[in-house]
């Protein structure tokens, strides 16, 4: 399974979006139960949904993301600069289309030298999504967290 845990401030599980869209490359495909449900967390006025790697990179036929009204978008990524690439263009389609914010944190695979990964930062993607992969500043150093199963 491929998921992303999301907790509370006092690190309480709260939900677990799975991923919808299997990673492949030629004749491999990667092995994850597919999710069916696409979360929104709702904090007051605001909204956050969330997607995973594939899932939110995805602009080819139809994805979920397109449509998505939220305020914020949380995606946790592994791959490479064209991965990046594609986080970028589905952000900056959300805030031209929707005013939605999109914050990326991605491991880098193939693991690059000098850096673990990549931050797209939730600005405005028209002025930072371009460049946020290519700029030695958004690149980043950072550890994942998994939690215990209860």
């Amino acid at each position: 399974m491929n998921e992303a845990a999301v907790l509370s401030g006092s690190g309480r599980s709260l939900l677990g979006q799975q991923k919808r869209l299997p990673w492949r490359a030629g004749p491999k495909i990667e092995n994850i139960r597919r999710g069916e449900d696409l979360w929104i967390l709702v904090l007051g006025d605001i909204l956050v949904g969330f997607g995973i790697c594939l899932d939110f990179c995805q602009r080819l036929g139809e994805t979920p993301y397109r449509a998505l009204d939220v305020d914020l978008v949380l995606v946790p990524s592994l791959g490479n600069d064209a991965t990046m690439s594609g986080h970028a263009a589905v952000a900056q389609d959300l805030h031209i289309n929707r005013g939605s914010r999109c914050f990326v944190v991605q491991g880098a695979e193939p693991t690059l030298e000098g850096f673990d990964g990549y931050v797209l930062p939730p600005e405005n993607p028209r002025s930072t999504a371009a460049k946020c992969f290519r700029q030695a500043g958004f690149r980043a150093h950072f550890t994942s967290f998994h939690p215990s199963p209860t």
